[in-house]
């Protein structure tokens, strides 16, 4: 075999080995985009909400909701409507005494008492990534300690949004799926105008404010 000939095998051994590692390091990278950068896209919120009683009388109180919608996400969301804010009331004055599990979804199960769609200007309309609203809303309640009141907000998914040029392509190849999320929630609860963090050292007093996200 001459010299002309293993320098022309070895050559294209190079050549192939070349062609082999950019094979290998278009599939990596398109690995870290599907596994790392794909879910990212989505729409990606958080709600979180805290719950206090304020100016309290012997007949009732103010229930101060408080609730935080932030885009978490690496893509701007577009809300389409206000958030809708549900309150149910329920007594437990007629407990069996034993301990029992509060399920807060069978607590918020039929027609809540109050049902409000928020006035527009409250949360905004549009979210970039890492931007948040905080609003507050207010109820006058009953002052009736035994009573256990759930605060619960929905906020609804924009119907649709708009897709990059290569997210487009990468639909058409089934290579990407983004679905419309189903919506963001939060809710609280907790004993009617009892506020655990005022009265938390009084033996009489425990913790009342229960929290949950949804």
């Amino acid at each position: 075999m001459s010299w002309q000939s293993v320098k022309t095998a070895i050559e294209s051994s190079k050549t192939v080995l070349e062609i082999f590692a950019i094979f290998v390091g278009g599939f990596w990278v398109y690995q870290n985009y599907v596994e790392s950068d794909v879910p990212a896209l989505e729409l990606r919120a958080s709600v979180n909400s805290e719950l206090s009683w304020e100016q309290k009388t012997p007949e009732s109180c103010l229930a101060e909701y408080t609730v935080t919608f932030k885009n978490i996400g690496k893509r701007s969301i577009d809300l389409e409507e206000q958030p809708t804010v549900s309150v149910w009331l329920r007594d437990l004055s007629s407990g069996t005494g034993q301990v029992q599990y509060l399920n807060p979804h069978d607590l918020m199960s039929g027609d809540p008492i109050q049902k409000a769609k928020l006035q527009s200007g409250d949360f905004n309309y549009h979210y970039p990534p890492d931007v948040q609203d905080t609003v507050t809303i207010t109820f006058s309640v009953p002052n009736k300690p035994k009573e256990i009141g759930i605060f619960y907000i929905q906020f609804n998914p924009p119907k649709s949004f708009p897709l990059r040029w290569h997210e487009k392509l990468l639909k058409f190849l089934h290579i990407l799926s983004i679905e419309t999320p189903e919506g963001w929630s939060d809710y609280r609860w907790g004993f009617l105008c009892v506020d655990d963090s005022k009265e938390k050292d009084t033996p009489e007093q425990s913790d009342n404010i229960i929290k949950k996200k949804g």
